[in-house]
């Protein structure tokens, strides 16, 4: 068994030890197709695999499905992430955590985190090695994002993410020949509406797959926030030493460190004859359909379209929109309850997928501006937190 197989498989539970142990050497360096086979592994394994489709309830109901997986360590590094991502918030009950993990299903969590453990293994080979594997060096197609809009450094610091936010002003925005921006929060529409027609401001950050679409959307929003929130999560998520380092990208040659926040502006709804899009708007009942409809379902745009089509009442559309607007769900409302202000969210919340290439092409025609976002926490940390990551052994250390 190779040292880079010895390493994976103390990320899983113990039962799945053998099928991995027989993992071929070349599976471990290529990342897509090894956590395909980790996940058609668990799957196996799982004495309930039809509750992979299922949302978890809350972050208790999440740490006890990936105990079918994963092992009682990475568990025990699940649950810190999703603490420690509590305490940047301000969010001692963990509602904003539970309500993001509801967003996914078990399948997609499971295949989110294969798919970074996967990542880090591979970097941490070449950092052993000295030599690189196949393949890209960044953790995935989100994390080298090629920009040729103004690239802007925002500063937050405070004593949780939400002060930090509110605090924030220009004068804490770098770049190199960039002009300082008005702040977000004043690029928020008073009501977004997708059915009235006006230019709009719209979010995207780290992630590519959401509870409307398959992976691969582009996810859009009216609030700088809500993206802000969803990218640092997952990339909390992510992490399998929380050490509080910000990810680093590659943007116009040069490396940043931090959150990234693209900024687009659109017309909305988008003129068919110029763009040659259409939009569809779902209502609450029907968003909550949509959402079952897909969950789950890896087949193509053009097949997936032939089961959801129905639930759009008096649609004349005969393909998947490019742009599907939908109410935020109310776990997330619910989630987000704690934000409720002004310069941070608009009541009601909307959320846009966009996976079409028509779509993706006019989105990306549109971006204005890549913001590079990091935070400081300058007061009031949970005490005994960073002791207790420190308890959380690297998984890379050798086994004594």
């Amino acid at each position: 068994m190779s040292s880079s197989t010895k390493r994976l498989i103390r990320f899983f539970n113990s039962n799945l030890h053998p099928q991995l142990r027989a993992t071929p050497e070349e599976m471990t360096r290529n990342r897509l197709q090894a956590s395909d086979y980790l996940l058609a592994v668990c799957e196996k394994w799982h004495p309930e695999p039809d509750r992979w489709d299922e949302t978890p309830t809350g972050i208790e109901a999440f740490l006890t499905a990936m105990r079918f997986g994963f092992s009682a360590k990475y568990c025990q590094q699940l649950e810190y992430n999703i603490d420690y991502f509590s305490a940047k918030v301000d969010d001692k009950e963990g509602r904003m955590a539970g309500g993001f993990l509801s967003l996914w299903t078990i399948r997609e969590w499971m295949e989110y985190l294969m798919r970074e453990l996967m990542w880090a293994l591979k970097e941490e080979d070449e950092r052993i090695t000295g030599w690189k594997t196949a393949g890209p060096s960044s953790p995935a197609p989100d994390h080298k994002p090629e920009s040729d809009s103004p690239v802007i450094e925002v500063r937050l610091q405070g004593p949780n993410l939400r002060d930090a936010w509110l605090a924030w002003t220009p004068r804490n925005n770098t770049g190199p020949s960039v002009p300082i921006p008005l702040p977000l929060s004043s690029r928020m529409a008073p009501h977004f509406d997708p059915a009235v027609s006006s230019r709009q401001y719209l979010y995207h950050a780290f992630g590519r797959r959401n509870e409307m679409s398959p992976e691969g959307a582009i996810y859009l929003n009216c609030s700088p926030p809500r993206s802000f929130l969803w990218a640092v999560f997952l990339s909390d998520m992510a992490s399998t030493n929380q050490d509080g380092v910000e990810r680093s990208w590659i943007l116009n040659g040069q490396r940043y460190q931090g959150t990234l926040l693209f900024e687009y502006c659109l017309e909305i709804p988008p003129d068919p004859e110029k763009s040659g899009c259409q939009q569809v708007i779902l209502s609450k009942e029907q968003a909550t359909r949509w959402t079952w409809a897909i969950s789950g379902r890896g087949v193509p745009l053009d097949r997936l379209w032939l089961l959801v089509r129905g639930i759009i009442t008096g649609s004349t559309l005969h393909r998947w929109p490019d742009f599907l607007h939908a109410p935020e769900l109310e776990e997330t409302e619910t989630a987000l309850g704690g934000w409720s202000h002004p310069r941070l969210l608009q009541r009601p919340l909307w959320r846009t997928a966009v996976c079409t290439p028509a779509g993706k092409a006019l989105v990306k025609r549109s971006r204005v501006a890549v913001y590079v976002i990091t935070y400081q926490q300058t007061a009031g940390r949970r005490k005994g937190w960073r002791a207790f990551g420190r308890r959380l052994v690297s998984f890379w250390e050798p086994r004594a």
